[in-house]
């Protein structure tokens, strides 16, 4: 916690003598009229590195992550942005997960579109699957109508009517070991 506040040559403090602000709290109003120096006071915390405040300092000294400013800079760069969140606290690790969380947000709407394009193109392959198996289907059923009226319809009087029942019945068969031979004529 700053327990003083020491301004010298900067803006509207001298730079022949300090002005001291002091005894603070852990927390501090600073108001006054226009010009009496808030703002560079609320600079000044806001950036105690900064070259500007060389003569200026704070006891003890702080790290800056341990001083909060809420002025009108905080407000431009935690307020004037292109979302509002509805609920928040005002403080420099929120802007931080706000900004993770848009950042997650994004690469999880990359991923499920990249989730979509490999749905569309297992629907399409699956699609493209089943027109070929009914080709194929339509294909036996084919070469299964010219022995319907020979003397091997027979063979077929279970398939008459189920394309896919005939289809898994030959796929279910073994092929013969030696090549038929033709009765001579």
């Amino acid at each position: 916690m700053i327990d003083l506040v020491s301004l010298k040559g900067v803006t509207s403090y001298p730079s022949g003598a300090s002005v001291t602000l002091g005894p603070l709290t852990r927390v501090n109003l600073i108001y006054g009229l226009n010009g009496s120096g808030k703002s560079t006071i609320a600079n000044y915390l806001q950036e105690l590195t900064h070259g500007h405040y060389r003569h200026c300092q704070v006891n003890p000294a702080v790290s800056q992550d341990q001083v909060f400013v809420y002025n009108q800079a905080f407000v431009e760069k935690n307020f004037h942005s292109e979302t509002q969140p509805g609920i928040f606290t005002l403080n420099q690790g929120n802007i931080e997960a706000e900004a993770a969380i848009r950042e997650d947000e994004q690469s999880l709407e990359e991923t499920r579109l990249e989730s979509q394009a490999v749905a569309d193109e297992r629907q399409k392959l699956f699609s493209q699957q089943t027109k070929e198996d009914n080709q194929y289907k339509d294909l036996l059923w084919d070469i299964k109508k010219e022995y319907n009226q020979d003397s091997l319809n027979y063979c077929f009087e279970s398939f008459h009517t189920n394309k896919a029942k005939l289809k898994n019945k030959l796929e279910s068969m073994s092929l013969p070991s030696v090549a038929p031979v033709q009765a001579a004529s």
